[in-house]
């Protein structure tokens, strides 16, 4: 298994997530760090995207997913994006970290998930 990874800091995605009603009436801004392992020494050495994966894509992908539908937990939000991550063939890897703020005197509370693809060594 690889430890190259490529890395998305802080993407801000508007979603509803909480464990009230009220808390999930509005959407709300949540934080994620997301860690796709996969081998780069190839695209590195050849410059050819083909031979990675199109983070710009996963983006997008990421924040249409999330923007749709309520979560209760910040918990199911990285399950979410850590499921949808491992299905890009290229993805042996993913480490999922979600935070939000909450309240004053609380900078953010968060989540972070590792999740292997089945059958990777």
């Amino acid at each position: 298994m690889t430890s190259d990874y490529l890395v998305i800091n802080d993407l801000e995605v508007t979603c509803r997530v909480g464990d009230t009603e009220a808390e999930r009436a509005f959407p709300q801004i949540i934080f994620l760090t997301i860690r796709l392992f996969l081998p780069l020494q190839e695209a590195g050495q050849t410059g050819n995207i083909k031979k990675t994966v199109n983070y710009a894509h996963i983006i997008n992908q990421i924040r249409d997913q999330l923007e749709k539908a309520p979560f209760i937990l910040i918990e199911s939000v990285a399950e979410k994006v850590a499921n949808f991550a491992l299905k890009f063939k290229q993805i042996e890897r993913v480490e999922v970290s979600v935070s939000k703020k909450i309240s004053p005197g609380v900078r953010t509370v968060g989540a972070t998930v590792l999740r292997t693809r089945h059958g990777s060594s």
